[in-house]
């Protein structure tokens, strides 16, 4: 990306629209953006930042804040930046969210933050983007860089280069994570560990479905040992199932001749229990022909009973249809005696009927003319209710005409109260604009009481955490010192020990010379001064076990020394922040201590108290100012609402005055047509109810006596012909009667029956003769069935004796029960070895799908072990690969730095084993060719972290270009930072720096210094007022 137009307004320090045209600076490489403090440098940063992501370039500014408090309510605030990237022109427009004026009405309204990308082609403005996320989304994608790498890369703000190089090896993973899209490896090392996981999962339940198959086999004469290996097992199952085998075909034979045995005694027993059965048979059967001689007699009576009783049934008929006659000419006699009472009855009640029908007949004029007073009654009182009618309007057009007059008066007094609180209201609207400019006055010093108690309560901390680390110090330089003397008590030790065997081995050597002898040592026959004294009980292993101690102390102390380095150098680099965040606060602390700073930041604290206070009661004077504004439109709304339901009430009035006339007229006249009396409707609607009720009764009794009268006739009528035609029924029916009993008579007559009541004694049901009938023939049946029976089976058992049933079935049950046992002798064996093999299959197959896994294993969990960091080093594959990217970016950013530290220091990634676990290859440590010593970049000075920041800054930025697949870093912004810098180390840094013009790549610096000012000639100058700042390019 590289900068081309920026153009701000009303934001931050800058009031009017101000265009920063970055084209203006030409051929120059570098420009230095400079003002006095507080004129709004680090703003110019803030706003490319913000128009790219939505965000300000500092952690400590809140983008919803960035309006100016310079500018006016009218006046919006917007940013607009033009870049160039692959070839292509963007512009982003970004307006954030921010109070406008109401369209309608006095008060303010929010407006909603905005965002618009543009691509330019050809000078034509083609919009790409108009939704928030859209153009966030679309920008991030384009410049391949989210906000925290921005901030990393290309716009460092005030405090961030230090972290640049300070950042622990996890954060500076992720960056190189995002920007090198490296996420793939770890991918690949996920799927291997998952792929291993499932290997040595599938591996563990193969060997438990083995042990389970294993612990199924029921061992018929082998045992198993918990040594015994799956293969072993395997084997000695092929025994047991040959062994099985051979027994299965001994149990067949023996099978064989238990089957046949059986077979022979079952015919035995077969043909003795029919025989046996037989001879029951033979018995049974002469008991039941004995039974059926006896009962013979009784079936003679039944046969006899049986016959007459069939003549009889001949006769029934004739006897059932007498009877049938008789009972249907009884009948008609009764019916015919009922109708003749009925007659005699109606003819009794008709002749009252037909007298009270006369003297009804007679009264028809009476009737007529009470129908005739009804008709005139009911016409005055249709007059009537109309009167009624026309008074009850004439008293609600006096009611409304009331009513009106009562609601004009009332709208009229509503309206003179609204006007008055329509004065009041206005008065305290007038006073919104000036209370709104006291609360963003008031806001802004919140905003820096905030800002300054959040920078103490940074520097409390830091503080805090360097004595934490001083307190360290000085326990660990205790314990450092206590090591060193120990290492010289056991240095000393040991050299009395060694000079004690010493002089040892010269006394016993000296006990063992002798004149003339030469010495083993120098050889001298002489020995003028042999060595004497006493010896000490010195041993080897008291030697050794010194040396052991002396040794294993010294590599302790070499640890802890390292350590000691370390805490030390820790507490440097803490002391050097606290001292560059007390710089800040130098003129309000004296001296730097925690109680200083409490007081300083409690006193902050009561600041931003105060005037929050300050600030509600602001914000409530105006949201009551607002609501004094809303209340007002809503009167001037109400006002003209009521004038307007006035004029419809006094156009209404008008109308009701005339209607209220009219039917006072209409009152009279009907008052005129009727008499006092029959004014009222009641009275004549109880005369009307009166006659209509006699007139009803009268017509309702007539028609009555008429009806009855008609209807007695008709009855009479009816009755006398219903009596005729029942005698003559009567008399046919008493003829039917006489034939069939003379025809009943004849039939006894003729029959063998002696008389009637002999007939009546032989008949019987139809259901008791079918019984007899049944008895009978079953009786004859079973007497010749036996008969026949008898005489086959007696001959059958000519010279036959009865056997001995339960011996044949003994002998049975014994070759059964033999046979029962071998038969599961053999099912049992063909069960073991079904599951013997079934087993042995199962077992193999799960044998060679474990070895299959397990060679699986062998190279999927090697590599997933190396790819996630189980190796010797610590180091994942992903690690692996960023760890390549790094050190191309030290090659990079050490060619910087060794012209920056005139060839002193080479920044290089340590190559320590991580502890506790953790992953290794991206930790950052300084080489000092002064001292040949490697040491953690946090030991670095300030100015000498700052030079080692900007060389690692750019480097990534080359190395990304490079590699990072369409990332373009052709721009850099650096906030602050060369104020740590010594005279020598700017010059080096500022040639370092003029290097980029070669690649093309633009490079802008907020500074102080005042030899940047002299050594850049192309200057963004900042110009403060009290209309707001200014910015303009200047060369010089």
């Amino acid at each position: 990306m590289r900068a081309i137009k920026l153009s701000i307004t009303a934001f931050g320090p800058y009031r009017e629209t101000q265009i920063v045209d970055f084209r203006e600076i030409g051929n120059e490489s570098i420009f230095l953006i400079t003002g006095p403090t507080g004129a709004g440098k680090t703003t110019i940063f803030d706003a490319i930042c913000y128009a790219l992501y939505g965000r300000a370039s500092g952690n400590d500014r809140d983008h919803d804040s960035l309006r100016s408090h310079f500018a006016e309510i009218d006046q919006p605030t917007e940013v607009s930046f033009q870049f160039a990237l692959k070839g292509r022109m963007y512009q982003v427009n970004r307006f954030p969210k921010q109070k406008k004026r109401k369209e309608r009405g006095d008060g303010f309204t929010e407006d909603p933050a905005r965002a618009e990308l543009y691509e330019i082609n050809d000078g034509e403005t083609v919009l790409a983007a108009s939704k928030i996320k859209d153009v966030n989304e679309m920008l991030e994608e384009q410049l391949g860089l989210d906000y925290e790498q921005f901030r990393k890369m290309i716009m460092i703000p005030q405090g961030e280069f230090r972290r640049l190089i300070s950042e622990n090896s996890k954060e500076r993973e992720e960056i190189l994570q995002k920007i090198f899209h490296t996420h793939f490896y770890e991918q690949i090392t996920e799927e291997l560990k998952k792929q291993s996981k499932q290997l040595l999962e599938s591996i563990k339940q193969l060997e438990d479905r083995l042990e389970r198959e294993a612990a199924k086999i029921q061992w018929r004469k082998n045992e198993t040992e918990e040594s015994d290996s799956i293969e072993t097992i395997i084997e000695k199952l092929n025994e047991e199932i040959h062994e099985a085998s051979e027994d299965l075909g001994l149990n067949e034979e023996q099978l064989a001749k238990e089957k046949n045995a059986l077979n022979a005694a079952q015919e035995a027993f077969y043909k003795g229990k029919q025989l046996s059965e037989m001879f029951a048979e033979f018995d049974q059967l002469q008991e039941t022909s004995a039974k059926l001689t006896e009962r013979q007699p009784s079936v003679n009576e039944k046969q006899k009973k049986l016959e007459l009783a069939e003549t009889a049934a001949k006769i029934i008929p004739f006897e059932e249809q007498v009877k049938r006659r008789k009972s249907e000419w009884e009948n008609q006699i009764k019916r015919l005696d009922s109708q003749k009472a009925k007659k005699k009855e109606t003819e009794e009640w008709f002749q009252t009927v037909a007298a009270e029908y006369e003297i009804e007949s007679g009264r028809e004029r009476e009737r007529e003319q009470l129908q005739e007073q009804l008709e005139t009654t009911k016409k005055q009182l249709e007059q009537s209710k109309q009167l009624v009618l026309l008074k009850q309007e004439q008293k609600q057009a006096e009611q409304k005409k009331q009513a009106a007059e009562t609601n004009i008066q009332r709208l009229t007094d509503d309206m003179k109260k609204i006007r008055h609180q329509q004065d009041k209201l206005q008065v305290q609207v007038q006073q919104h604009q000036e209370t709104t400019k006291k609360y963003y006055h008031v806001e802004q010093k919140v905003k820096q009481a905030e800002e300054q108690t959040k920078k103490l309560e940074e520097l409390l901390n830091q503080f805090e955490k360097l004595q934490e680390l001083r307190q360290k110090y000085q326990q660990v330089h205790q314990q450092y010192n206590e090591k060193q003397q120990l290492i010289e008590r056991l240095q000393s030790k040991l050299n009395e020990l060694e000079a004690q065997q010493a002089n040892n081995h010269a006394l016993l050597l000296a006990q063992h010379l002798k004149e003339g002898c030469a010495c083993p040592v120098c050889g001298s026959e002489q020995h003028p001064d042999p060595a004497s004294g006493r010896t000490e009980d010195i041993s080897d292993r008291q030697l050794e076990e010194t040396r052991k101690r002396l040794e294993t102390a010294k590599k302790d102390f070499d640890e802890w020394q390292r350590y000691y380095i370390q805490v030390k150098s820790d507490g440097q680099a803490q002391r050097s922040l606290v001292d560059q965040n007390y710089q800040a606060f130098k003129d309000s602390i004296d001296t730097l201590d925690g109680q200083s700073i409490l007081r300083l930041l409690e006193s902050w604290k009561n600041t931003v108290t105060a005037e929050k206070r300050k600030m509600d009661l602001l914000y409530k004077e105006i949201e009551q100012m607002e609501q004094a504004g809303r209340q007002s439109e809503q009167l001037s709304k109400k006002t003209q609402q009521l004038e307007t339901q006035l004029e419809e009430l006094k156009q209404s009035k008008e109308s009701i005055t005339e209607s209220w006339m009219r039917i006072n007229m209409q009152v009279e006249t009907a008052k005129q047509e009727l008499s006092e009396e029959d004014q009222d409707p009641f009275v004549i609607q109880k005369k009307v109810t009166n006659k209509e009720k006699v007139l009803s009764e009268w017509l309702q009794k007539w028609e009555y006596i008429q009806s009855r009268y008609q209807a007695g006739k008709e009855k009479l009528q009816e009755l006398n012909t219903i009596i005729e035609q029942q005698r003559t029924f009567a008399k046919e029916t008493e003829q039917k009667l006489a034939t069939e009993q003379a025809d009943f008579e004849e039939k006894i007559e003729h029959s063998q029956f002696p008389s009637i009541e002999a007939y009546q004694y032989a008949r019987i049901t139809e259901s008791e003769s079918l019984n007899l009938k049944q008895e009978i023939e079953e009786f004859n049946k079973q007497k010749h069935t036996v008969e026949k029976r008898l005489q086959a089976v007696n001959k059958q058992l000519d010279g036959q004796e009865k056997p001995d049933i339960e011996e044949l079935e003994a002998s049975v049950r014994r070759c059964s029960e033999k046979l029962e046992v071998v038969n599961q002798n053999i099912q049992n064996l063909k069960l073991t070895v079904k599951s013997y093999e079934q087993i042995r299959k199962s077992m193999l197959e799960l044998l060679e799908e474990k070895q299959l896994k397990a060679k699986q294993y062998y190279d999927i969990g090697e590599l997933a072990d190396l790819a996630r960091g189980e190796n010797h080093l610590r180091l994942s594959f992903e690690r692996y690969v960023l760890s390549a990217f790094l050190d191309e970016i030290l090659l990079q950013a050490n060619i910087r730095l060794d012209q920056m530290t005139d060839h002193r220091y080479q920044l290089i990634r340590s190559d320590q084993i991580a502890k506790r676990g953790a992953q290794s290859g991206l930790d950052l440590e300084v080489l000092d060719h002064h001292t040949g010593l490697q040491r953690s970049v946090k030991t670095l000075s300030g100015g000498e972290g700052f030079k080692a920041a900007l060389s690692l800054a750019l480097g990534m930025a080359d190395v990304v270009q490079a590699h990072a697949g369409g990332v373009q870093l052709e721009t850099l912004f650096i906030d602050e930072g060369f104020g740590t810098l010594d005279e020598l180390s700017l010059e080096q840094a500022i040639e370092c720096l003029k290097g980029l013009q070669q690649s093309n790549r633009l490079l802008g610096i907020i500074s102080h210094v005042p030899q940047l000012k002299e050594e850049i000639p192309a200057k963004l100058q900042i110009t403060p007022s009290q209309k707001g700042s200014k910015a303009a390019f200047q060369f010089a």
